[in-house]
């Protein structure tokens, strides 16, 4: 779980990260450079 804090509004908190692979996260297929590090980062506080 994760919680941000929207000044002037609200916290929102996640339980759940989907992603758009192609076009966002990877080309012909292939994750981009560092994408998988940095979601292996989030998986302590979202499932993904």
């Amino acid at each position: 779980m994760l919680t941000i804090s929207i000044p002037e509004y609200n916290d929102i908190t996640l339980h759940h990260l989907v992603l758009d692979m192609n076009g966002t996260l990877a080309r012909d297929g292939v994750l981009l450079p560092g994408v998988k590090e940095r979601l292996d980062q989030l998986k302590p506080w979202l499932e993904i």
